[in-house]
């Protein structure tokens, strides 16, 4: 009976700060006119907001930080994801790979995926290109 008790104490406590953790944390940041605690703590526990087609950013006046990115971004490097997504398209292996290697931050979580996805390919080709050469060396 006691063990039972204690089940149902640590279970209905779990539950409550589930719903702190989850609701009314949340709630109230969002309800500040600084929006960067909301930001962080959405970054902190990786939840994002679905459904809202409003992105919200902070500036601090030199960086600006959102909730995609999850990363501070000097104000002379900001521009919109689909524009850096254009430029990463458009960029050939070997900038591919020094614009990865400064380890700027990528707008969202996509362009970093896809910039990661093209340098995969670009080692790939030159893997292939280095064993091409070695087979017809051998012939």
């Amino acid at each position: 009976m006691k063990t039972r008790n204690k089940i149902i104490i640590i279970v209905v406590t779990a539950v409550i700060l589930l719903l702190i953790v989850n609701t009314i944390i949340p709630a109230y940041l969002y309800a500040q006119s600084d929006k960067l605690g909301f930001i962080l703590y959405n970054c902190a526990f990786g939840m994002h907001r679905y459904g809202s087609l409003m992105l919200i950013t902070y500036d601090n006046g030199t960086h600006t930080i959102n909730e995609n990115s999850c990363a501070w971004i000097k104000n002379s490097d900001h521009k919109p994801a689909s524009m850096e997504y254009q430029e990463i398209n458009g960029m050939s292996c070997d900038e591919l790979i020094e614009r990865h290697a400064t380890n700027r931050p990528y707008q969202n979580k996509e362009n970093k995926i896809f910039a990661e996805s093209k340098i995969s390919n670009c080692n790939f080709v030159d893997d292939w290109s280095d064993t091409q050469k070695k087979v017809d060396e051998w012939r």
